[in-house]
């Protein structure tokens, strides 16, 4: 019978890897390690002592077990400690990682990968570009990622015109009186 770690273990292991210890990868951290890396659209991730949650694109946040959490930081730091700043953004890939069965062998091109430990967070965003991970500093929530646009027109679904439309990263719009996307149109920020 395999032993699950408790929380505070997997937490203790997070600490580690981010200080450059070795994790190596297992079937559940390979899969984890796929749904963040293959998205185009990138994803955000907090490690707490307690959780372990993802952000991918527009599809709001999934809970996964801590004890994955210290695979995922040693595979993105690559074995290599957090300066002193405990922040790092860095270039991975394009790499092919190997199968670990049941999870067949996989690969993903150039990824940057911004982490901040701070506090009893860590905190991980991903994306194709470096660029963007510049303005995601750790006093950015994962919540904040949303942009919301007042508009003066109505949704062509409902024929309300909300409040505001939230933008999806394909530049599309959700009315938010229906819940259904429209085309992107120009209009003002709101927050």
């Amino acid at each position: 019978m395999l032993h699950e770690p408790s929380n505070a273990e997997s937490y203790e292991a997070v600490q580690s890897a981010l200080r450059g210890g070795p994790v190596s990868l297992s079937p559940s951290v390979s899969k984890m390690l796929w749904f963040m890396l293959e998205s185009e659209r990138g994803c955000d991730a907090e490690v707490t002592p307690r959780s372990f949650t993802v952000w991918y694109g527009t599809r709001g946040a999934s809970q996964y077990f801590l004890s994955v959490a210290a695979g995922i930081v040693s595979f993105l730091l690559d074995g290599v400690a957090l300066p002193e700043t405990r922040h790092v953004i860095r270039r991975i890939g394009p790499t092919t990682v190997p199968p670990f069965p049941p999870f067949p062998s996989w690969a993903f091109g150039v990824r940057h990968v911004r982490i901040d430990a701070i506090a009893d967070r860590t905190m991980i965003r991903v994306r194709t570009s470096e660029a963007p991970l510049a303005d995601l500093g750790p006093e950015v929530p994962i919540e904040g990622r949303h942009q919301f646009l007042a508009l003066d027109r109505a949704c062509p679904h409902c024929g309300r015109t909300p409040d505001r439309y939230r933008v999806l990263s394909d530049g599309s719009h959700v009315c938010l009186a229906c819940g259904r996307s429209v085309p992107s149109a120009v209009a003002t920020a709101t927050s």
